[in-house]
């Protein structure tokens, strides 16, 4: 199981001290959550933060958008060094999404689809035969230090079985900790990402050791 540590990123202050720690770590992500303010409240990491995360360290980002995307937006995250863009289902269309995903290819990068808790999960049918990555979201969106939502079981398990056998990663954000994340390994999931439990963790390198022995 990958890890992707979250930037928690209303420490704006301490974010790039906070990324030179996850690069000593050597983590497998970091979870860059960008926010527009108007999908959900807050709104943090603009292109140039994302720009300045890049800058300070080699792991790849895993860039989680919840705002209503334009070509030009995702482009200049995607110039800004994301590695992974995961768009939010609910904020455009199939249609719309499409041609932002094409894009996402063009850089050679991942392209994922992001669904909240509380959307009917059919609706991720049409994307299936597209995107690398499905991140399904285990707390409504938008702010961290939730619970997780026990009813993740249940959708993670309809959501294998819609993808099969296609080469598609699942992601799962929102009130992990070691306890949750372990529990997740029935269910074939391939990365967890990590917020509030990590960056409150004092053990940072065993909690990290703990994880990657999950299988």
């Amino acid at each position: 199981m990958k890890l992707s540590v979250s930037t928690n990123s209303e420490k704006e202050s301490q974010l790039l001290s906070y990324i030179d720690q996850l690069t000593k770590l050597d983590v497998d992500f970091i979870h860059c959550d960008v926010m527009d303010g108007k999908f959900v409240e807050a709104k943090c990491l603009s292109p140039n933060q994302i720009a300045s995360i890049k800058n300070h360290t080699t792991i790849p980002l895993d860039v989680h958008f919840m705002g209503y995307p334009t070509e030009e937006v995702v482009q200049s995250y995607l110039t800004a060094g994301a590695n992974i863009v995961t768009l939010h289902l609910e904020t455009q269309s199939f249609t719309e999404w499409l041609p932002l995903h094409q894009m996402i290819h063009r850089y050679h990068r991942l392209s994922g689809i992001s669904i909240r808790p509380d959307t009917n999960l059919d609706e991720i049918d049409p994307y299936l035969d597209y995107v690398d990555l499905v991140l399904v979201m285990s707390v409504t969106p938008g702010k961290s230090g939730q619970a997780f939502l026990d009813s993740t079981y249940k959708r993670l398990q309809e959501l294998r079985k819609k993808i099969g056998t296609k080469p598609i990663l699942v992601e799962v954000d929102g009130g992990i900790n070691l306890e949750i994340a372990t529990s997740l390994q029935p269910y074939q999931v391939d990365m967890v990402v990590m917020g509030s439990a990590f960056y409150h963790c004092e053990d940072k390198v065993s909690l990290y050791q703990d994880v990657k022995r999950i299988s």
